[in-house]
Order: structure tokens, then sequence, then C-alpha cells
């Protein structure tokens, strides 16, 4: 089945608009201070979601992490592991993760004052039940040591999940958010 194509002016059948896969449900940014919070991003409507990161740039080179949230942040039960493959060498390197236990967030992307992008894909925050996530993105800093970073992990509690806030460990100077459902 092919995917459906709009052009101005049509009128769109039902059985169309329900063939799309991805929807838009919101668009953040951020150019200052060390935080982008995206709020009522996740429902019941969605049990999958993509969260795409671009153009993220920092005032130096730093990690950015996210945790998710209702009205306020969970800042426990985040498990995760992460690998990254260096541009100049074939042999992956395991990288870091949550440590013993459960940490308090998972790793989102490198920041640098060089451009990067990546995406997070998040599988049932919404639901009373633990969360999962996976990640890929580049490391943006020069040198040819750094590479690709890929990765996933848990977050262990029972929370429905509402939206998530970013966290740099420098100012950020740019950072676009996009986050999109996957059609049930």
């Amino acid at each position: 089945m092919g995917y459906p194509s709009f052009s101005a002016g049509d009128t769109l059948a039902a059985s169309d608009m329900n063939a799309v896969g991805l929807w838009k449900l919101g668009d953040f940014s951020a150019t200052s201070g060390t935080t982008l919070t995206c709020d009522n991003v996740f429902s019941s409507s969605y049990a999958s979601y993509k969260v795409v990161m671009s153009d993220v740039r920092l005032a130096f080179a730093a990690l950015v992490t996210v945790q998710l949230r209702t009205t306020t942040t969970t800042a426990t039960g985040y498990a995760f592991g992460r690998v990254e493959i260096p541009y100049n060498a074939a042999t992956a390197l395991g990288r870091d993760g949550s440590g013993t236990g459960t940490g308090s967030a998972w790793f989102a992307i490198v920041g640098d004052t060089n451009s990067n992008g990546g995406w997070l894909e998040i599988h049932n925050p919404n639901l009373a039940r633990q969360t999962s996530y996976n990640f890929m993105s580049a490391d943006p800093r020069t040198g040819g040591s750094f590479g690709t970073e890929v990765g996933g992990g848990i977050q262990t509690a029972t929370t429905q999940f509402t939206g998530l806030i970013f966290t740099a460990g420098a100012t950020i100077t740019n950072m676009n958010v996009r986050v999109y459902g996957y059609r049930n």
C-alpha cells in the first residue's frame, strides 16, 4: 500500500488520513538557558513516539540528558546503556550507562558548538507501565575519535507521563525538538 499524496485544495478522505503513520504533536525550541521543556505531547492516543532533535548547539561540548514528566519532572528510575562507534575505528566502545541500578536521567545527545541532531523513540510513556526508549545520534566534536551514538533503556516508574525535559551541561545556543506520535 502506498502513502497518500495531498495537494492544495484537495478534499481529504478519512481513509487517506488514517493511512498517515506519524502525527506531529509538538514543536519546541530554545536559544538560551540549559533546559527545554516539551509538555503535553504524550497521551493515550499513541503508544510510541519519535522525538527528533535538530540543530543542537551548545556553548561548549557537553552531554544533553532527558527526563520524563507530568506536571513535575521524575528524577529517579532511569536505566540506559550507550555505545559509540568511532569514526576512525571499526570497534565500538561501551561509553556509559546509568551505572549500578538506576540514575536520574537518560542520555539524549552530545552537544557542541558544531550543529548536531538525532532521535529518540519512546514507548508507552502514557501507560501505567514501565517506559522504554532507544536513540541514535552523532557526536559533533571534531578530531575523528568520536562517532555515532546508539543505545536505549527503561524508566521503571508506572507513571502516566505527559511530557519530557531536556537538560544540557552547557548553555543552549540552539536546540529544536519535534515530537511525533506513531499511529496505533
